[in-house]
């Protein structure tokens, strides 16, 4: 059958499992690096339906398909010559929070491997990304021509139990 948002397979979950099964069989006596790099919240943005039904109503969803997202008219809209209705910049927005819900899902699962494995206790886990988006904030969309905060604002999240307490750092780091 034709893959379609339903059926299509997802690279990031056949990496996460397969991370999984790695970390399952390693060497526990010796140190391990893992990098994982997900390009789930990039353009396209074509998160699976489940993901998008989760933060849409059914008729977001269905025009969440329609709405051209391709590069003439993103990048025309940030320079003035494109115009997105406002209810068109809300299912964009939803769509690139639903490509996020599926990124919470697989580092839920990379922790769940992670504790599967015996490692979760003794590992260094950091997340960050690298860029935040435009959802329409100064009339942009994407992620290029602009330094404001929506592009510069990412996470930053390290858990290391046996070196830091949990809490948050409001400053720059």
């Amino acid at each position: 059958p034709r893959p379609t948002d339903e059926n299509r397979p997802s690279a990031a979950w056949r990496n996460c499992r397969r991370s999984g099964a790695r970390l399952a069989r390693r060497d526990r006596d010796r140190p391990f690096f893992l990098f994982l790099n997900y390009m789930e919240a990039h353009r396209p943005w074509i998160p699976p339906a489940e993901y998008r039904r989760r933060v849409m109503t059914p008729d977001q969803v269905d025009r969440s398909y329609r709405i051209d997202r391709s590069w003439v008219p993103i990048w025309s809209y940030s320079f003035g010559l494109h115009e997105y209705a406002p209810d068109e910049l809300e299912v964009m927005s939803a769509t690139y929070d639903a490509c996020v819900a599926e990124l919470d899902d697989l580092f839920r699962a990379l922790i769940a491997a992670l504790e599967g494995a015996g490692a979760l206790e003794n590992t260094v886990v950091v997340l960050t990304s690298d860029h935040g988006e435009h959802l329409g904030e100064h009339h942009m969309l994407d992620h290029q021509y602009s330094l404001f905060e929506p592009v510069l604002r990412v996470p930053l999240v390290v858990r290391d139990g046996r070196r830091f307490a949990p809490g948050r750092e409001s400053r720059p780091v």
